[in-house]
């Protein structure tokens, strides 16, 4: 499997990150844009010398950058409660249907199965709200969708 090395500074401001050039980049995604993937290139932010503390005056500077930049464009950044994967929920399947499962880190029914040529085909069913009434139902139509 591949895996990705983790960066080793990181920022809590959406846009702002460390790049590998040893530089913190700031780069937002533009809600005005037609192409929805278009991206406000706020500038790079060198650190004066590799010491913890310059590296952090740098990154506090491209943070204000990103802030800045989202003021005059209107982008408005929503504080979202996590949830440890260890405190989501799981569920067992409701019956011996093969193929199907709980996925705790998307909170929905799994199901695959594969077509005539062999590929993979994946559906989710997610939950309207997590009573057990809405848990049935979804696994229901992962059923339907998997026969």
């Amino acid at each position: 499997p591949i895996s990705r090395k983790r960066a080793r500074y990181c920022s809590d401001i959406p846009g702002v990150r460390w790049h590998q050039d040893r530089v913190w980049l700031v780069q937002l995604l533009d809600p005005e844009a037609k192409n929805k993937s278009k991206l406000v290139h706020g500038g790079y932010f060198w650190p004066a010398s590799d010491t913890p503390e310059e590296i952090r005056q740098a990154k506090e500077a491209a943070e204000a950058k990103a802030m800045e930049i989202a003021n005059q464009r209107g982008i408005a950044w929503e504080s979202k409660e996590v949830k440890k994967l260890s405190e989501l929920p799981a569920h067992a399947p409701r019956s011996k249907m093969i193929g199907i499962s709980w996925s705790r880190s998307e909170g929905a029914w799994h199901a695959t199965c594969k077509d005539a040529s062999g590929k993979q085909l994946n559906y989710r069913s997610r939950p309207d709200d997590e009573s057990n009434e809405a848990i049935d139902r979804a696994w229901d139509k992962a059923v339907a969708w998997r026969q």
